[in-house]
């Protein structure tokens, strides 16, 4: 699955790059999940863990959220990147994998049957999205310019011709400033940048490839700070999505809807939280969380690093895990 993931990645329509190419995995990788609530980031080199931190974001010289508006700049002293990997004992230059949480209005993401697509080539359907996306959607009142990805329902990058057996695609789009914020700010820290993944993205990959069921639906619902999605799951594949802004007591009303339409079992539905959990479960509702027990079974093996000291140390925070895969599939 490494590959397959990193030419996933690769193809993102965001700038990606790698020092020495593919095959070099020498270099230390740093994963920032940047959230409004608390931007965890994690160093790793290969497949060993060398440093979690467990919020970044007052950091000088953070990585750029999308909600912290004009970048200010380099600070004086020490980069941020020569800081993290001077915590986990690494050495120069690194690679980023940051993981934005992106608000609805921010973040388009959804499914789509290509039959009602009226296009049925992969980079065709680029071309019009890059030019108007009205041409592929039909009403589209967003004048900010947009970057887009066009990805299969399970999550790989599609190329060519969409035949009979991508009958849904996964259109990606996010704000092209965010994009160019970070590539300024990556050029700064004289590092490279390995992929911008939406952290809702990650979630859905690192569940279908670990605990989504492949023979019977599941139901995932991802908890943010700012926004909360669910996403049905068929045979390996998202069959749809919902985002939901902030907290709202109607997350659980549609999940009730999509769990009978979809005749998901109550042992196939899951609950997320990104952070500290906040969506009240109504009286009788069951789910599974995806804790960091979970998570770490998943994973076949605890999640440690080092300390200052020496001393190796577990972390509980499912945020970690993330960090960790999302790590792996870039290496």
């Amino acid at each position: 699955m490494g590959y397959s993931l990193v030419h996933f990645l690769r193809h993102f329509p965001w700038k990606y790059y790698l020092s020495g190419g593919l095959f070099r995995t020498n270099e230390p990788v740093i994963a920032v999940i940047l959230s409004p609530a608390q931007s965890p980031a994690l160093v790793a080199r290969g497949r060993y863990a060398l440093w979690y931190e467990n919020d970044v974001a007052m950091m000088p010289d953070a990585p750029p959220s999308p909600e912290s508006g004009l970048d200010p700049g380099l600070s004086s002293g020490r980069s941020f990147s020569t800081k993290l990997l001077a915590r986990g004992r690494a050495k120069s230059p690194a690679r980023y994998v940051l993981l934005p949480e992106l608000t609805v209005n921010d973040f388009y993401c959804n499914v789509h049957r290509v039959d009602a697509l009226h296009e049925s080539n992969a980079e065709v359907l680029l071309e019009n999205l890059q030019e108007d996306p009205r041409q592929v959607f039909g009403a589209w009142d967003e004048a900010r310019a947009f970057r887009w990805a066009v990805l299969s329902t399970d999550l790989e990058p599609l190329h060519g011709t969409l035949d009979r057996r991508h009958p849904q695609v996964m259109i990606v789009g996010v704000p092209a400033e965010y994009c160019e914020r970070v590539d300024g700010w990556i050029d700064r820290q004289r590092a490279s940048l390995a992929a911008i993944i939406p952290s809702v993205l990650a979630c859905l990959k690192w569940f279908l490839e670990t605990l989504a069921p492949v023979a019977e639906p599941s139901v995932l619902v991802v908890e943010l700070a700012q926004v909360t999605v669910l996403a049905v799951f068929m045979e390996g594949r998202v069959v749809l999505l919902r985002q939901y802004a902030g907290e709202v007591d109607y997350v659980f009303e549609d999940l009730s809807e999509r769990v009978r339409e979809f005749a998901v079992a109550p042992s196939r539905i899951y609950l997320w939280s990104l952070g500290t959990p906040k969506l009240q479960l109504p009286d009788g509702f069951l789910v599974i969380r995806v804790t960091a027990e979970i998570m770490r079974e998943a994973s076949a093996g605890l999640f440690a690093f080092r300390k200052k000291d020496g001393a190796k140390t577990e972390t509980k925070e499912p945020a970690a895990y993330l960090l960790h895969w999302a790590t792996q599939h870039v290496g």
